[in-house]
């Protein structure tokens, strides 16, 4: 598949005033959901937060964790739209909703059903300390990132080098072998791969939890928290709308959690998948990519 900016003249960069719109309503949901929501302290996160070295991949054995910590919240305080009563998640919904369909005007950058490899994905085949077994392949029109866990849990990291600050991302993905496994959408990574946010849901267990990572430590944004909207068995798509300090993660294209955390403003994007079991074998596949913005 050719670029599809190539093969059209799309802007090379948002227009101010839709990126104003963007924020302000992001702004506006947000404002609703503190007036709805009581506010409760965040939970840490319950595995440690995969870091994107290849050290770090080696680390992921029994024997070395990446050092973790719990902080307060952004401000305002992060909310979650599960929690809502029935009517008023509707209203947070519908509105959302139309948030996103008008970031699809945002300029695009990557459209990738994976039919070739235009957008240079990294392709390799590692094993690493202990016996932890990493590679990617692409065919059947899907991205796989496979990972063999070995002794202990094990994660494997792989993504784009394109740089965005204000965007949308999404990816269609699915767990294949159903394992208790972790998926991770890391946004705004550092070059040196020590500072991003994260987005991290479970299909088995339907957890989901949102962070940042800051040299080499993992703070939490939002704790882990049971959500409904993610599919046990199929196809999760994740998306995160991230403009200026305000950002939206959506799943299955329905707002689940909304904070505001001005720490990073640019940067590349990753995918993770992380099994939580010894001597276990998953791949995540993921069949459709997009990233919209700048």
């Amino acid at each position: 598949m050719a670029d599809p900016a190539k093969k059209s003249k799309l802007p090379s960069s948002i227009d101010p005033g839709w990126a104003t719109v963007i924020a302000a309503s992001l702004a506006l949901i947000g404002v609703i959901l503190t007036v709805w929501l009581q506010k409760k302290p965040a939970s840490p996160p319950a595995t440690p937060l995969p870091a994107i070295t290849e050290t770090a991949i080696q680390a992921s054995s029994a024997t070395a964790t990446p050092t973790q910590v719990t902080v307060g919240a952004a401000t305002p305080m992060p909310q979650i739209v599960s929690v809502l009563p029935a009517a008023q998640k509707v209203i947070v919904q519908n509105a959302s909703q139309s948030l996103l369909d008008a970031s699809q005007g945002l300029p695009l950058i990557v459209s990738d059903d994976f039919d070739n490899n235009d957008y240079s994905w990294p392709i390799f085949d590692e094993i690493y300390t202990g016996g932890i077994e990493c590679n990617t392949v692409l065919e059947d029109s899907a991205f796989h990132i496979n990972i063999h866990s070995a002794d202990g849990p094990a994660y494997c990291i792989a993504g784009l080098t394109k740089v965005a600050v204000d965007f949308t991302v999404s990816a269609d993905t699915q767990i294949v072998n159903q394992r208790n496994a972790d998926v991770y959408l890391y946004y705004r990574v550092s070059e040196d791969g020590l500072q991003f946010y994260y987005v991290q849901f479970n299909p088995q267990t339907q957890m989901f939890s949102v962070g940042i990572n800051e040299e080499g430590v993992s703070k939490t944004i939002i704790g882990l928290t049971f959500i409904e909207e993610i599919n046990k068995t199929g196809t999760n798509k994740i998306t995160v709308l991230a403009v200026g300090s305000s950002h939206a993660v959506y799943l299955n294209d329905k707002l689940i959690a909304i904070f505001v955390d001005d720490r990073l403003t640019e940067g590349q994007l990753r995918l993770v998948v992380q099994i939580n079991e010894a001597n276990q074998d998953e791949t995540l596949w993921v069949d459709h990519f997009e990233l919209r913005g700048n």
